[in-house]
């Protein structure tokens, strides 16, 4: 039984249609990728909620004062089961499948789309359905604070478990397009890029470390954080610079690992992480002491900085080495 997306209707809101009927042939393939949606994405919580917020007759959620209006969330969710639950249908749709056998329907005035037409709808589906993942997932992060339910679910911490967690993470450092579908794709190597690459440079401690800050809501553009920590401001701006650094070498070093996926280059790639390699080792050796980096302070891979023109005395990073970078801070 569908929860979320329960008649023609509620499809036609997101994309179009000529059913006035039949909503039971497309009824398993809503269901699936609703609980697809719920169990990656949303987890039981927040999903919850979206059901009470939905309404036959509309999408609408409380609108008492000071409540958390979960309409936005809802209509996220219902546009990508839509579009996926239609992608998921075209198969069987184009076919007429009875104890018969399995047949085509043609008549005098309607045939079977072409191929590519068939094509361009299914890259249409699956384009519009993970780009609206990417904005539900933003969504979320943005308002961090006001879906706890989410920030306690298995599917949050799913979703935060690298250091960068989005397509639209990615392509700020290297361009994928904002493609969720290649995200997807690129995690095994993404891990892989975190373990052997990250890991070695910043010492199992402090990666843990910067692991759960990720996990707490501290993003790289400052953007939310639930961290209830007593940090000061200034330790959080000298983290964001840390977290500026390694998504930076992640997106690289995996523009060298799947270049081939990516259609990156991968000498560019491998040259750029190692620069954000240099600089984050650079920054964080002039940086770190007891009070701020004392995991990586109190490794073995600190080496106390020395004389550098690219720093100040005072042991900060020369602001114009971030001239443009840190923008949205």
């Amino acid at each position: 039984m569908t929860e979320l997306v329960k008649n023609i209707a509620d499809l036609k809101k997101h994309i179009a249609i000529d059913f006035i009927s039949g909503f039971e042939v497309l009824e398993y393939a809503v269901e699936d990728r609703e609980n697809q949606l719920k169990n990656k994405y949303i987890g039981a919580e927040l999903w919850a909620k979206l059901i009470q917020a939905y309404t036959p007759s509309s999408t609408s959620s409380s609108s008492s004062s000071g409540a958390v209006d979960y309409s936005r969330v809802l209509w996220f969710a219902q546009r990508i089961i839509a579009n996926f639950a239609l992608l998921d249908y075209i198969p069987e749709g184009q076919l007429d499948i009875s104890e018969n056998g399995i047949r085509i329907t043609t008549s005098d005035s309607k045939k079977q789309a072409f191929p590519w037409q068939i094509e361009k709808l299914e890259k249409k589906y699956n384009d519009t359905a993970n780009s609206n993942i990417e904005a539900l997932l933003k969504y979320l992060n943005d308002n961090i604070d006001l879906f706890t339910e989410w920030t306690n679910s298995p599917a949050y911490v799913f979703n935060k478990g690298n250091f960068i967690n989005s397509a639209t993470e990615f392509t700020k450092k290297l361009s994928i397009d904002n493609s969720h579908r290649l995200f997807i794709e690129l995690l095994p190597d993404i891990n892989y890029v975190e373990d052997f690459y990250l890991r070695s440079v910043l010492g199992d401690e402090f990666y843990n470390e910067l692991k759960e800050r990720i996990k707490d809501g501290e993003d790289v553009d400052g953007s939310s954080s639930t961290s209830s920590s007593s940090s000061s401001g200034t330790q959080d701006d000298e983290y964001d610079k840390v977290f500026h650094l390694i998504k930076g070498a992640v997106a690289n070093y995996t523009g060298f690992e799947a270049a081939e996926k990516i259609g990156s280059d991968p000498e560019k790639c491998e040259k750029k992480a190692e620069h954000y390699v240099q600089r984050l080792v650079e920054f964080l050796n002039n940086n770190a002491s007891a009070s701020l980096f004392k995991h990586y302070f109190e490794s073995n891979k600190y080496t106390a900085p020395e004389e550098s023109e690219s720093y100040t005395s005072g042991g900060g990073i020369d602001n114009s080495e971030f001239t443009g970078v840190f923008g949205a801070f």
